[in-house]
């Protein structure tokens, strides 16, 4: 095979050399070399123009933060200030203006505790809109009418505003130019009743340097961290995401482990009450796979299949408080006896309930023997007011204890249990959930019990397959 030989370089390019491979551009990979300078230079300044919007929103809302916060200092100072002088003063010093005689020891008390630099102005406001006291003689007893931050701080809060001066009612404080200006109100008795307002003008000044001196200071080290920033949360962002990858394998692992201890944690205790009643050994697992083939017939899948599943595997869990002399009992109950069975579901419920994962289970175990028009127990629920799975349960359960023998009675054959239940849409037995029941059956996926005439194992393996 032929080399082709290098060709020299052109005429004025001597001691230029072509960048090797590991010197390209990210975009000279993507595109290729001819298609890299058109988009190395659009694509740099859309990331710029990016960073420097972020910088903007970023910078522009720490600063409109550090804004209020300066101005929310400023009024915590007045509010202590207006504090100071609720201390000091009497109800009746506050109620009406200072009288000259008095003014000379109230005025070295504001200018002491409430003047400090940076504070051109100071004044009482009594809630009639007239002025009370005031660090300028001339103003006290003049009155005004009450404006909104006045009335604001009449209500009980504070009111601030940086805002020009009006000519009328701030003729003596114009020559100061932009002032903040800071109602607070002043409280006395028990429960604290607003008497009087402290009204208190603060040269703008100060606080504009100080908040133009924060936003430089944000702006200068958006400018230096922005770049490094970037640079970390790309790494952070390759970090966390080799991190989260691990962690939801991890996961997964986990809830499938918790999962199946929790199936497995059912099924036991479904297992403790075959152990109790050999008579009806077997019983919850046929309920299951009945009730989640009908579950499924009806659109169930994922969690609530789940819910169904777990809840058929312990739905007679209460028979484990009955007593033996009643749950083994070879002939008929008593009604007294019948009455303690009947507790069953609630019992069951009962035991469930306060286990976080198992709160919608143990309300199906507890509606399980509801009736679709009401008569059943142990509530009386009616209707699409019993939970859909516990009208499920209530046809499964009933269909596996007719065709199930007992000590004290043989097993109902399946076409008598079918009529039966027919016989019940309506009135025990939900009318939708019986004619999905009936397709079932008609698909040859309702089994017959273990032990009756007829009984076929591929039927009920084909059930399991469904369910």
């Amino acid at each position: 095979m032929k080399m082709k030989m290098m060709e020299p370089p052109p005429a004025g390019n001597t001691g230029r050399h072509h960048r090797s491979a590991p010197e390209r551009s990210l975009t000279s990979w993507v595109f290729g070399p001819r298609l890299a300078w058109a988009f190395s230079i659009p694509i740099t300044l859309f990331v710029i123009i990016v960073a420097a919007v972020t910088v903007f929103a970023v910078t522009w809302h720490i600063s409109a933060a550090m804004t209020q916060d300066a101005l929310r200092e400023a009024v915590r100072a007045a509010e202590w200030e207006a504090q100071m002088i609720a201390t000091n003063l009497t109800r009746e010093q506050l109620t009406s203006p200072v009288e000259a005689p008095d003014y000379a020891e109230l005025d070295a008390m504001v200018r002491g505790h409430v003047k400090h630099p940076g504070v051109v102005r100071v004044k009482l406001w009594s809630p009639s809109g007239t002025i009370i006291y005031s660090d300028e003689p001339s103003l006290v007893g003049q009155g005004f009418p009450v404006g909104t931050n006045l009335a604001q701080a009449l209500s009980g809060q504070s009111a601030w505003e940086a805002s020009d001066m009006d000519p009328e009612e701030n003729a003596q404080e114009l020559e100061d130019g932009r002032l903040l200006e800071i109602y607070t109100p002043i409280s006395l008795g028990d429960p604290p009743q607003v008497v009087a307002v402290l009204e208190t003008y603060e040269d703008y000044g100060f606080v504009a340097a100080r908040i133009a001196s924060t936003r430089r200071a944000i702006y200068i080290a958006a400018v230096i961290a922005v770049p490094l920033l970037l640079i970390v949360l790309w790494a952070a962002h390759r970090w966390g995401v080799a991190i989260i990858g691990r962690q939801r394998a991890d996961l997964f692992l986990q809830a499938n482990e918790i999962r199946q201890s929790y199936t497995a944690t059912l099924e036991a205790l479904g297992g403790a009450l075959d152990l109790r009643d050999h008579d009806t050994e077997g019983h919850c697992q046929r309920v299951s796979q009945l009730a989640t083939a009908v579950a499924k017939e009806l659109g169930f899948n994922g969690e609530e299949l789940e819910r169904v599943r777990h809840a058929a595997a312990v739905h007679d869990i209460g028979k484990i408080a009955i007593p033996d002399a009643i749950l083994a009992k070879p002939g008929s109950l008593t009604d007294d006896e019948w009455e303690v069975m009947k507790r069953h579901p609630e019992l069951g419920y009962e035991m469930l309930k306060d286990i976080p994962v198992l709160g919608d289970v143990a309300n199906v175990i507890r509606c399980h023997h509801e009736r679709y028009d009401g008569e059943g127990y142990p509530r009386g629920l009616r209707g699409e007011g019993i939970p859909l799975a516990a009208r499920i349960f209530a046809i499964v359960d009933t269909y596996d204890a007719m065709t199930s023998g007992r000590p004290y009675r043989g097993a109902t054959s399946h076409e008598q249990a079918m009529d039966e239940i027919i016989r019940c849409a309506g009135t025990q037995f939900d009318p939708e959930l019986v004619r999905v029941f009936c397709e079932l059956d008609e698909n040859g996926l309702v089994p017959l019990s273990p032990g009756l005439p007829g009984s076929d194992d591929s039927q009920i393996e084909a059930l399991r397959n469904v369910a």
